[in-house]
């Protein structure tokens, strides 16, 4: 067994001035594993927390006076965040009361808002001075999409083709060029399909998707002889 702390003695009653929210371990005979601040400039608390199927924490509450919920996992280390966005309001603008987790990792969260509050491309509008709500958020998942034992890799671009990602990688290094690869990977971080090779090398590629077809940009100065200019592929 593993008991989850949250910040709640903070946040009663919430009309109080209130601190800074974090999230805490303990073993189940009651030994701290490891502690977290959630941070921000504004203060906030967690309310309820809950884990997934890969023991992945979500803890939610009210971060700079919105509603807002968090990812970690079980080692403590943050994967992400979303909130709600309103205009200000005392003591805070809306906050989540409720927190549960599907199987799959999507959140669902209940709780208040006062004024409008905005959830992705979704506004509520008030109907009370408060008001409840319900919201799936589907969080952040963090995924390895190439690796290798061998050799660094590295690729900071990819692009959405309206059903996949494409993210170019500039990976198995050999001297000071290393091949180009890319790898599709779906909206929920399954890889498909096997790396792409292209043949060649060259630098950190550049991703990009004009709607039929995507396109990969990357520098290579190797078969230039003494060096010299780049060539584009």
């Amino acid at each position: 067994t593993e008991i989850y702390t949250l910040s709640l003695h903070d946040a009663l009653p919430i009309y109080a001035q209130f601190g800074d929210a974090f999230l805490a371990k303990y073993s189940s005979s009651g030994a701290i594993q490891w502690a977290q601040p959630a941070g921000g400039t504004n203060g906030g608390f967690y309310w309820d927390v809950a884990l997934d199927a890969q023991t992945n924490i979500y803890p939610a509450g009210v971060l700079n006076t919105s509603a807002a919920v968090a990812k970690y996992n079980s080692a403590g280390m943050l994967q992400g965040t979303e909130s709600a966005s309103g205009p200000p309001a005392s003591p805070v603008a809306s906050l989540v009361a409720k927190c549960a987790v599907d199987s799959i990792g999507n959140c669902y969260l209940a709780g208040w808002y006062q004024g409008t509050a905005t959830f992705g491309a979704t506004t509520l509008q008030p109907q009370e001075t408060w008001n409840f709500f319900l919201t799936k958020a589907q969080g952040v998942t963090v995924f390895p999409i190439a690796t290798n034992d061998v050799s660094s890799q590295a690729g900071l671009f990819a692009a959405f083709g309206g059903t996949n990602y494409l993210a170019g990688i500039q990976g198995d290094g050999t001297a000071h060029y290393t091949n180009i690869t890319a790898q599709l990977v779906s909206t929920n971080g399954a890889l498909v399909g096997s790396r792409i090779a292209t043949g060649r090398t060259g630098g950190i590629p550049f991703v990009g998707f004009g709607g039929t077809n995507y396109v990969l940009v990357w520098s290579d100065n190797k078969l230039v002889a003494g060096g010299g200019n780049d060539q584009l592929y």
